[in-house]
This record gives C-alpha cells, structure tokens and sequence, in this order.
C-alpha cells in the first residue's frame, strides 16, 4: 500500500489593504480613590490603522489611538502640580511629604507605525505584524504626609514628554473580514496590554500602464 499525503504551504496573499478598528479594554475592578485612583486608572483605547500593501506580501502598518474615558486629577478631587509646587506650598508646616511610588501615564492621541506580512493559506491570509508607538505621556506619582495619614495625598504630575513602545499583532482574514489580536508591549498605568480588532478588506486595482 502507498500512502501519499499534500503539505499546504504559505503564498503570498492576494493585494488588499486591510482598515481595521481596535479596542483595548480598561480596568474593570475598582480603580481605587483619590491620587491612587487617578495613578491606577485603565483606561479604555481605541485604535484605528490600516495594513497597506506595498510589495509583494509586505504591508505598512499605520493609524492612531487614543483614550475613551482619561480621567484628570480634578475628577478625583486633588491637585495636580509639579514637585517644586508642592515644596514650596507646604515650606515652614509641619508636614514631611515623600514620594509612595513613581509611574509613567499616557496622556493622549499616539501614532502607530509598523510593518506586516501577509500570507496565504486557501481563503486564509494570515497576518502578522510589527511595530511603534509613540505620543505625549508624564510622570505621575504621589506625596503625603506622615503626620495626617493617607486622606492627604497630593498627585504629582510632570511636564509632558514622548513615550514610545513597541506592539506585535497577529491578524486572521478570510475573505474580506478581518479579526485580530494586538499586544503591546509595555504596561502602563492607563493602558492595558492586550486589545482586539476588526477589519475589512478593500481589494486593490492593478496599476495599468500608461501611454503618453
């Protein structure tokens, strides 16, 4: 008897600009009150962005973000302020105020930029993908008093700067319909690491030659 077997193998999938939308869920569990709070909140992030092809199966990868429901210091009732601020409004009382922790907060829209690659397999295209993030972010961290306790904590909060990191994506289309996962690669405070998107596939003209 002689068995033969077929071994599917990748292709390159036929040319289609992929627009999708994503979703990073926030933190469902109590956030906590207060300047912790403000510190510990997740927010949700929605993400917009498109795989266009541009040889062969290599796509680039490119669209925004941005938080749903951010909140600010004044949502939690306390005040926001640069770390000389509170030193010198608290110089000459009998208060001693040290840091509790330190974090790095997102604090806006951030461009995505990244490459893909598109494989075939049957009505499959499988997509994996690569990138960066960047945009506006701060330091956030708090101070109390030792001497009247927790209640009197005040958020620091620094000068805007750029953050960047990276994310990894992995896409699965058949036909035009489009679902996907999104990983990013660091946490932070206001943004969880995992999302899920979904995208619809516009196929794309062969470009045709032209006479002069």
């Amino acid at each position: 008897m002689t068995a033969n077997s077929q071994i599917s193998s990748f292709n390159i999938a036929e040319k289609k600009a992929f627009v999708y939308l994503g979703f990073t869920p926030g933190f469902e569990g109590s956030r906590g009150s207060g300047a912790s709070g403000f510190i510990n909140q997740w927010s949700d992030w929605l993400r917009v962005g498109v795989h266009y092809p541009i040889w062969k199966g290599l796509n680039v990868n490119a669209g925004i973000s941005a938080p749903l429901n951010m909140e600010s210091t004044e949502d939690y009732g306390i005040t926001s302020s640069e770390a000389q601020s509170i030193v010198r409004a608290y110089q000459g009382q009998d208060f001693t105020y040290q840091t509790d922790y330190s974090q790095h907060q997102l604090s806006g829209v951030r461009l995505n930029a990244g490459v893909s690659y598109n494989l075939g397999l049957g009505a499959l295209s499988i997509i994996p993908g690569v990138g960066f993030s960047a945009g506006s972010g701060n330091g956030v961290g708090l101070y109390y008093s030792d001497e009247v306790g927790y209640n009197q904590t005040v958020v620091y909060s620094s000068s805007p700067y750029i953050i960047d990191d990276a994310y990894f994506s992995l896409d699965v289309a058949y036909q035009n319909f489009m679902l996907g996962i999104l990983f990013n690669a660091t946490f932070y405070h206001n943004r969880g690491e995992g999302g899920f998107r979904i995208g619809y596939g516009l196929p794309l003209k062969s470009k045709t030659k032209m006479n002069f």
